[in-house]
C-alpha cells in the first residue's frame, strides 16, 4: 500500500506543479485519463488488501464549484483511503460529461451511482442531493467555504487558469468578458454570475436543510486549511474510514498545498490554478463598491452560513 501511496502521491504532485502544461493537452486527452485513473481504482481489490471495510455502501462528497474539490478528491481517491474503508473512486464528471455541464441548480441524478464507491466530487444542492436515490447506508459531507472567497478564486480561475473545453457553458465568454473589465468590474461580475447560476442558492440548502439531516456533515474548507489533519480525522471517522492518525497526518501532508504547489500558503501565484491556499483572500480583493455589490446580490447569505463579516481592506 505504501508504494502504490507514494507513486500517486509524487505524480499528483508532478501535474499540480506544472498545471501550465494542462493548456497544451488536448481536452479530450484529460478527460480520458481521468476516466481512466477512477476506474483504475476498481481494481485495487485485487492487489491492495483492505484493513478496513467501511459499513457504508457510498461515501457522498458534495460541493460546489471553487471548494477544494480537487483537493479532497485527490486525498479521497489515495490507495491509503481504499486500504481502510474498501471503497473505490467514482468520478463522473469524466465518466458522463454530458451531465457536467448544467449549472449547479440543474445537477440531478434520478439513477444514483452504483454502491462501493465514493463519489467525488458530486456538485449538487441538497435538495437534489436528497431527492437522488441511494443505497443504505451511506455518509455524505459538504464542503463549505466563504463565498467572498468563492467569489475570488472563481474570478483569477475563470479569467487565467481553468481549461476552457472542461468547464461549463459560457465559460468562454466569461473569460472574454474579464479580460475586458477591470479587477473590480470583474469581480462584480462574478458575482453576478455566481447569483445566476445558482451558487449561492446551492451554499444556502446545504445550510439550512442540508445541516439538519443525520446522515451529512457540513465540513468547512477554512478548517481543512487551517487544522487539516484533525478536521480530515473527525471527518474520515464520520464516514468510517478508520485511517489510523499518523497516516492520516501523511495523507494531509501529502496533499497540502506546500507539497503541490511547491509555494508556502499565502504565496499567491496568480498564473497557477493552485493561486494562494490561503482564506481570507478576498479581504485585500474587496473593496468598498465590491463589498456593496455582494450585500446587494447574496444578502445575508454570509452570516447565514456562519461566517463574520469584518469591514474589507480600503474601506
Amino acid at each position: 500500500m505504501k508504494a502504490a501511496s507514494a507513486a500517486t502521491r509524487r505524480f499528483t504532485a508532478f501535474r499540480r506543479r506544472r498545471s501550465r502544461l494542462r493548456h497544451a493537452i488536448p481536452s479530450r486527452l484529460v478527460r480520458q485519463y481521468a476516466r481512466t485513473r477512477s476506474r483504475a481504482t476498481e481494481l485495487r481489490k485485487f492487489y491492495l488488501p483492505v484493513r478496513h471495510r467501511s459499513r457504508f455502501q457510498n461515501v457522498f462528497h458534495c460541493c460546489i464549484q471553487k471548494t477544494g474539490s480537487q483537493w479532497m478528491m485527490a486525498m479521497l481517491s489515495d490507495p491509503a483511503t481504499f486500504a481502510y474503508s474498501g471503497l473505490s473512486h467514482y468520478h463522473y464528471q469524466s465518466r458522463d460529461p454530458v451531465r457536467e455541464v448544467r449549472n449547479i441548480s440543474e445537477r440531478s441524478f434520478p439513477d444514483g451511482f452504483r454502491p462501493g464507491a465514493i463519489v467525488s466530487p458530486l456538485y449538487i444542492t441538497y435538495d437534489n442531493f436528497a431527492a437522488m436515490p441511494k443505497p443504505e447506508p451511506y455518509r455524505a459531507f459538504f464542503v463549505m467555504r466563504d463565498p467572498r472567497d468563492l467569489i475570488a478564486s472563481w474570478y483569477f480561475s475563470t479569467r487565467s487558469t481553468h481549461i476552457l473545453a472542461l468547464v461549463e457553458p459560457g465559460f468562454t465568454e466569461a473569460r472574454a468578458t474579464l479580460l475586458e473589465l477591470s479587477e473590480e468590474d470583474g469581480l462584480c461580475y462574478a458575482i453576478d454570475r455566481w447569483e445566476e447560476k445558482g451558487g449561492f442558492a446551492a451554499l444556502r440548502s446545504w445550510a439550512e436543510r442540508g445541516s439538519l439531516d443525520e446522515n451529512v456533515r457540513i465540513v468547512r474548507y477554512e478548517d481543512l486549511v487551517a487544522s487539516g489533519p484533525e478536521t480530515m480525522a473527525d471527518l474520515l471517522a464520520f464516514l468510517d474510514i478508520r485511517l489510523p492518525a499518523d497516516q492520516v497526518r501523511e495523507l494531509v501532508d501529502a496533499y497540502s498545498f506546500r507539497r503541490l504547489s511547491g509555494r508556502s500558503p499565502g504565496t499567491e501565484d496568480r498564473t497557477s490554478h493552485m493561486r494562494s491556499g490561503r482564506a481570507g483572500d478576498w479581504e485585500s480583493l474587496f473593496t468598498p463598491r465590491v463589498a456593496a455589490h455582494f450585500a446587494s446580490v447574496a444578502g445575508d447569505l454570509t452570516p447565514a452560513l456562519g461566517y463574520t463579516s469584518p469591514r474589507p481592506l480600503g474601506g
